[in-house]
């Protein structure tokens, strides 16, 4: 239905949950996943918030560092209310442009400026990671987490299924 440009050669096309091609039951009701799930929000009622393809084609710039939500409680860190799992539809090296996360940053975003300068002047600012990724693989993190898509300096598109996950309170 709709196809979003999230940034130069960068798309997102976001499914209904409960439409074509994808099927919650299909989805939702894979065990492994199913385990994860169930286990990241300690059996507490949740939903998919989101599905969707994000596709960075070749020469796609680095996205900005950002976090795709916010938190609860300003005041206070909380637990994880929200995660996304994203699977790549192709094997990702280094030239597709895969994920890079930095770990640990679900904790500053809260008031992000001031807490990154923090962490780093103690020397407490992790290093990015960026795994590589077989299709198939399946790479989950929190919601609040600081991440971006690296350049795909290749000749071939990089799709990623994103599914988001979510209590049921959020």
């Amino acid at each position: 239905k709709e196809i979003v440009m999230r940034s130069p050669g960068r798309f997102e096309m976001p499914f209904g949950c409960d439409r074509e091609p994808f099927s919650n039951d299909e989805i939702i009701n894979n065990g492994v996943l199913l385990r994860i799930v169930y286990s990241l929000f300690s059996g507490d009622d949740y939903y998919m918030c989101n599905m969707s393809i994000v596709n960075a084609t070749p020469d796609s710039a680095d996205q900005g560092w950002h976090a795709d939500g916010g938190h609860i409680n300003l005041q206070a860190h909380e637990e994880s209310h929200c995660f996304n799992v994203f699977v790549p539809l192709v094997d990702v090296d280094a030239a597709l442009g895969p994920t890079e996360l930095r770990p640990g940053s679900h904790y500053l975003t809260r008031n992000l400026e001031p807490r990154m300068l923090a962490a780093k002047a103690r020397g407490k600012l992790r290093k990015p990671a960026m795994p590589l990724l077989r299709a198939g693989d399946a790479l989950l993190f929190d919601y609040r987490i600081l991440h971006r898509g690296r350049a795909n300096n290749s000749d071939i598109d990089r799709p990623i299924l994103v599914m988001t996950f979510a209590k049921r309170t959020f």
